[in-house]
């Protein structure tokens, strides 16, 4: 028996006699127990529809019967114990766009439903292979033995109630719909224990239903429509940021003290020190940026010594995006960072050491220049 990874196949059997309830029989091989519970071995369209076709009802069950309450995963998407629905339904679409689904979810409840593919498949069609060879079934037995994208297989076997044979008028007795096969060849008499094979095209475009009556038994085989997926979303690459040109950010903007940024500068313009023998000043931008060097104006002459300058994240983590060194000059210092660390910084922070260890260091302006 063959059926490939990414067939699907469901097949309904309606052992149903002329004036008689069905027979027990039929809930021998119920379909649902062989739906295909292992996210390895789901095709990628039945995977699809089925995580399409999760409600926040059924999330809920199936994040309850992760084991442990730890880390879980529904079909492929891993999640955290204490994942929300909306968390797997940002996670979902993600998915869904990247696969090309694009089927409504009740296509997708449909799909779910009305099919299986892989180990659960061929486990289904041999259970009612296996009742009809042990003389379990009685009725109208009719069933998938394999199925590719552009046809299938049926198995038909027909053991009565009462051993005659029927007559079957195929233009009122057999329906086929989503198939171009010919029915011409459908056998006219059907004896008792008979059982025939007939290979039928298909198309994944549309859903496919054979429906069969003999001898007032009937049965029925039914394929959803294939959903169509669309090749993986190529996303592009992703555009390396470069710094063409710089703005001044730090005009106005909260600093250790307001004189540091408030565009006065010059000799004539009282510093701001650091408060002890070197020490620390810092600058908060308004918001995160991609830092590309800082001005800095000492008030007369500056203090030799050795510094640094540490740039912080939104989130507070700090990596030092420049060292320099510093003489007796009062000339402008510009500092040009480290840009392959500076791409997300709103705060940058200069500590300053003085060489002798003792000297006060005053700054009348801290200027930070930013990538446009």
């Amino acid at each position: 028996m063959k059926i490939p990874r990414l067939s699907f196949t469901l097949a309904v059997f309606l052992l149903v006699p002329c004036g008689s309830r069905a027979h027990a029989q039929v809930l021998a091989c119920d379909a649902d127990a062989f739906k295909n519970r292992d996210e390895t071995q789901m095709s990628r369209e039945y995977r699809a529809a089925f995580l399409k076709s999760i409600d926040r009802t059924r999330f809920e069950q199936l994040k309850s019967s992760s084991a442990g309450g730890g880390g879980f995963s529904i079909a492929g998407i891993g999640l955290s114990g204490n994942a929300s629905y909306e968390e797997f339904h940002q996670k979902r679409e993600q998915e869904l766009l990247r696969v090309g689904y694009q089927q409504s979810v009740d296509e997708a409840l449909h799909y779910v439903r009305n099919s299986f593919d892989g180990p659960g498949a061929r486990a289904y069609n041999a259970c009612i292979a296996g009742l009809v060879a042990l003389n379990q079934r009685r009725g109208l037995s009719m069933w998938v033995q394999d199925a590719t994208d552009d046809a299938l297989t049926v198995k038909i076997h027909w053991r009565p109630t009462a051993g005659v044979t029927a007559r079957i008028n195929v233009a009122t007795d057999v329906q086929l719909i989503g198939s171009s096969s010919s029915l011409r060849n459908f056998p006219s008499t059907w004896p008792p224990d008979t059982e025939h094979q007939l290979i039928l095209s298909r198309t994944t475009t549309q859903e496919l239903r054979f429906v069969v009556n003999i001898g007032g038994d009937s049965a029925s085989v039914f394929l959803p429509r294939k959903p169509r997926l669309s090749p993986p979303v190529e996303r592009p690459p992703a555009t390396e940021r470069r710094c063409d040109s710089q703005v001044l950010a730090s005009r106005g903007a909260a600093a250790s003290h307001p004189r540091l940024t408030d565009g006065t500068i010059g000799p004539n313009s009282p510093g701001q020190n650091s408060g002890r023998p070197g020490g620390t000043f810092w600058v908060d931008l308004p918001q995160p940026e991609w830092v590309h060097h800082v001005v800095l104006h000492p008030f007369m002459n500056g203090t030799i010594g050795s510094n640094t300058i540490v740039g912080y994240d939104s989130g507070g983590t700090s990596t030092t995006i420049a060292t320099f060194q510093t003489s007796s000059s009062s000339a402008p210092i510009p500092i040009y960072v480290d840009i392959n660390r500076s791409k997300n910084i709103k705060k940058v922070e200069i500590n300053v050491t003085p060489s002798n260890g003792r000297d006060w260091v005053a700054f009348t302006e801290i200027e930070v220049f930013i990538c446009r």
